[in-house]
C-alpha cells in the first residue's frame, strides 16, 4: 500500500467504524486488514485469519452458492478500481459461513495514493438482516435454498425455533406461522 496512508490511520478506521469494515490492496484483492465484526461472517476469530487472502481463497470456508458473491464482490471492486468511485449497495443478501441469510448496507471507497492511483479499497457493511420481515427472510432462504426442506431448516435455524418442532413443518405451515407471528405483532390476533 502506498506510503502516504498512515497505517495507524488506517487501522483505526478498520478497527473503530460501526459495522463491517475491510480494506483490501488494489493491486491483487487481499486483504490488508479487517474488523472482528467481519470476520466473524466467515466463522474466522480475527483478523489476522484473514489477511492475505482474496475473496476466491475464502470459497474454502464458504458453501458452493457463495461463488456467486466472490463473482459480485470482484465486479463491485473492479468498478471502483475503474471509475475511482465508491460504490455502494443499499442493500445486499448472500449466505453467510454458516449457510444463514446475512443482509447488508455495502459500501466500497477508493483508497488514493500519492500517484492519484487507488492503492486500496476501503469496504464497509452495515448489518440489515434484522430489519427483514420473517416473509422476506423465508423467502431468501427458498431462493438460496433449492431444497425447501433444507430451506426451511435452515430457517428455523437462523431463528432458533427448530428445537420447538418435533419434525421440520412444511411450506404450508411455515406460512401460518408467519402470518399469525405477523397478526400478534400487529395486534390483529
Amino acid at each position: 500500500m502506498d506510503k502516504i496512508i498512515s497505517s495507524d490511520l488506517v487501522e483505526m478506521l478498520v478497527h473503530n467504524l460501526k459495522g463491517h469494515t475491510l480494506l483490501k490492496d488494489a493491486n491483487n484483492g487481499k486483504y490488508l486488514d479487517a474488523n472482528d465484526t467481519h470476520v466473524a461472517v466467515y466463522g474466522l476469530d480475527k483478523p489476522a485469519e484473514l489477511i492475505g487472502y482474496t475473496v476466491h481463497d475464502l470459497n474454502n470456508l464458504m458453501s458452493q452458492m457463495w461463488h456467486d458473491n466472490a463473482q459480485q464482490v470482484v465486479a463491485f471492486e473492479e468498478q471502483v478500481l475503474l471509475t475511482g468511485k465508491p460504490v455502494i449497495h443499499p442493500r445486499r443478501v448472500w449466505l453467510n459461513a454458516n449457510g444463514y441469510v446475512w443482509a447488508h448496507h455495502m459500501s466500497k471507497f477508493p483508497v488514493i495514493g500519492t500517484n492519484n492511483t487507488t492503492t486500496a479499497i476501503l469496504s464497509l457493511g452495515e448489518d440489515l438482516t434484522r430489519y427483514l420481515s420473517l416473509q422476506e427472510l423465508y423467502q431468501y432462504y427458498l431462493f438460496f435454498y433449492k431444497n425447501k426442506r433444507f430451506a426451511i431448516t435452515k430457517f428455523m435455524e437462523h431463528l432458533n425455533i427448530k428445537n420447538l418442532f418435533h419434525e421440520i413443518p412444511p411450506n404450508s405451515e411455515i406460512m401460518v406461522l408467519i402470518t399469525k407471528a405477523k397478526l400478534h405483532l400487529n395486534k390483529a390476533v
